[in-house]
């Protein structure tokens, strides 16, 4: 009897779990991150914080088509209209699921990036609108939407939009991100 409950108290929650695996990722570790998050699904597939970030290992190793899938799978478990609903993770009444939920605009910005290195630029271009719409992370979306343009062939239409994201930035990650695509797509222009 002794056994089982010290057997049980040493078992790590899914709650540690994500971190472990979080630190393993931030190690580029992958692939071990990735054992994690899985792990945590198959112990509780409402998890969506284990979709996101593996869904995000997934990306960083080029496996797009299965981090697509997480980020999808998280997006179909939300309302059509992309309403975030914040749950405050210091109530004591919320439940492991409560707790882990993914914003919806966080998984769509996630998808929107993988759909465009999966050269799905349409779909990737209408999510970044999407989220611009929805004024979520709205100068990062339209360079995104410049890189789209650049990565077409129409590196005019690219620097209009990368002077429109200028004029919005007001960050110091938002000014370099845009001055450096600026020169790169419109230096010569």
């Amino acid at each position: 009897m002794i056994c089982l409950f010290l057997l049980a108290s040493c078992k790590k929650t899914n709650e540690q779990l994500i971190q472990e695996a979080v630190s393993l990722a931030n190690k580029k570790n992958y692939k071990e991150a990735i054992d994690i998050y899985t792990k945590i699904i198959t112990n509780n597939n409402k998890i969506e914080l284990a979709y996101f970030y593996r869904g995000q290992c997934y990306h960083q190793m080029d496996e797009y088509e299965l981090a697509l899938k997480d980020f999808n799978r998280i997006l179909s478990a939300k309302p059509t209209s992309g309403v975030d609903i914040t749950v405050n993770p210091d109530r004591p009444a919320e439940t492991e699921e409560d707790r882990t939920k993914v914003s919806y605009h966080d998984a769509l910005f996630q998808r929107a990036i993988v759909s465009f290195f999966m050269d799905s630029v349409q779909s990737s271009y209408r999510d970044f609108q999407t989220l611009i719409d929805a004024n979520y992370k709205k100068v990062f979306c339209i360079i995104w939407q410049a890189d789209i343009w650049h990565t077409t062939g129409n590196d005019e239409k690219a620097c209009r939009f990368l002077q429109r994201a200028r004029r919005m930035a007001t960050s110091e990650d938002e000014i370099k991100e845009v001055e450096e695509m600026t020169k790169e797509f419109c230096a010569a222009k």
